[in-house]
């Protein structure tokens, strides 16, 4: 979408899941409601190089628009078109996505054009309006195959392969655990409850209760007690609930995301319920990549990187800043760990030129964890 030249005002930019977009979108119209602006809220760019959340396809916040029916996405009032600010997210760029200066903005009240394209993971923002945050993100009723009671605990688990490195333990949640007093029933869900977590946790004799995201979001909802794992959907549940009993990670180190300790992101919960748990390490990922490519081969052309395989159309990716190819040829069937994937320079690129190759169907990704030692 062209935004420079065109009357607008408060114009979000989506990036990443739902539990992202839902920081967003609040954010975005906190802002646009308390100064009479105008609300536009636009998705992802489809080039994004992160895998789908879903088999079913992405689970971001316009593609599940019909379960939040508070949450328009486009919002009626004033539009103008200066001052234009632009807070952008970039890799290169010198603004984190985070820190934005909310409360000056809203005593200015100087009607202005924004484009927010950030993460906006602070707990201050949303605070004093949580009341009206609750209403615009309320979810439509789903059906849920279980009634909890007030003891029984939910335990959400995700292992997903979008950040590897930044997998909970699930010593993490056995501590919580073991620690809880006179837990009821346990719940299990998320998007990994593999045959691993089942056996790790079988000393609870858990109920796993496997679903689309926005069903365990929901489900998450309904529990007094509430175990997080470190995602913003997890987070949102929580929040979305009347839970009064809630346990979410922090990372001291800030070597991986939690809700607080990972850069300027700071997600502690307004309530006297809500309990931080130090994580001091996380999980270790091994990935087995297989590739279904014959011949491929990648070479720097211009600004993008090509990627040609004999029997299907060529994939256009983005390469790094000064256009080094990053993976030379990968065969048909080859089969490498990630550590031999990552090796060398332009890691992240590596890491971002996988993504988009698994989203091109033309290789697959499979992660196993293992417990990192003990502090």
């Amino acid at each position: 979408m062209m935004i420079s030249g065109a009357l607008m005002s408060v114009h979000v930019r989506f990036r990443g899941g739902l539990g992202c977009n839902l920081f967003q979108y609040a954010f975005g119209r906190i802002v646009a409601t308390r100064l009479g602006l105008a609300l536009d809220c636009t998705p992802e760019a489809p080039s994004s190089m992160q895998p789908a959340r879903s088999a079913h396809g992405p689970s971001t916040l316009d593609t599940l628009a019909e379960h939040f029916p508070n949450a328009k996405l486009s919002l009626p009032g004033a539009r103008v078109s200066d001052p234009f600010d632009r807070f952008e997210f970039l890799p290169e760029g010198n603004w984190d996505g985070q820190m934005f200066p909310l409360e000056a903005i809203l005593r200015d009240g100087q009607p202005r054009c924004l484009l927010l394209d950030g993460y906006f993971q602070r707990v201050e923002y949303f605070e004093p309006y949580l009341a009206e945050v609750r209403h615009w993100l309320a979810f439509s009723p789903l059906m849920i195959p279980y009634d909890p009671a007030s003891a029984d605990v939910v335990v959400h688990i995700s292992r997903n392969a979008r950040l590897p490195a930044h997998v909970l333990p699930l010593s993490y949640y056995q501590r919580l655990l073991s620690q809880l007093h006179r837990p009821g029933r346990v719940f299990i869900c998320g998007d990994s409850v593999d045959d691993d977590v089942r056996e790790f946790f079988a000393p609870w004799d858990p109920i796993v209760y496997v679903a689309d995201l926005i069903h365990v979001v929901s489900f998450i909802s309904r529990f007094q007690r509430i175990l997080l794992s470190n995602t913003a959907e997890s987070w949102w549940a929580a929040l979305l609930s009347d839970a009064p009993e809630v346990y979410g990670p922090v990372i001291p180190s800030g070597e991986g995301y939690a809700f607080r300790g990972f850069g300027n992101v700071d997600l502690r919960m307004p309530s006297p319920g809500y309990h931080e748990v130090v994580v001091h390490a996380f999980a270790m990922p091994t990935a087995r990549i297989i590739s279904h490519m014959v011949g491929a081969r990648s070479y720097s052309a211009g600004a993008e990187c090509v990627v040609q395989r004999v029997d299907q159309p060529t994939v256009r990716i983005a390469a790094t800043s000064d256009c080094t190819p990053i993976l030379v040829t990968l065969q048909r069937s080859a089969v490498m760990s990630s550590g031999e994937f990552m090796s060398g320079g332009h890691s992240i690129e590596r890491m971002r030129f996988l993504w988009t190759l698994v989203r091109a169907k033309l290789v697959q990704v499979s992660f196993s964890y293992s417990e990192p030692p003990s502090p």
